[in-house]
């Protein structure tokens, strides 16, 4: 087995540190938006059941009903 020459490893090694970066640029963005999301639920929806399900739609009570029937009221509960 041939190895590969200093510069292919050296920019093979730049590229990957480049995609790596750009993706953690990209995750911090996405984490700060997350962050801005969760504390949107936390003043606005707390405590307001009503608000909550306008919020979560049809598909969120779907997936709350099937984890209730899947797993129990404490589980079902813990995410309302």
């Amino acid at each position: 087995m041939e190895e590969a020459p200093r510069e292919e490893l050296e920019k093979a090694y730049k590229n990957y540190m480049k995609i790596f970066e750009d993706n953690s640029e990209e995750f911090e963005k996405w984490e700060r938006k997350r962050e801005k999301n969760r504390n949107c639920y936390r003043e606005n929806l707390k405590n307001n059941l009503d608000e909550f399900l306008k919020f979560i739609g049809k598909d969120g009570i779907f997936a709350i009903k099937m984890i209730h029937n899947n797993t129990g009221y404490h589980i079902a509960g813990f995410i309302i």
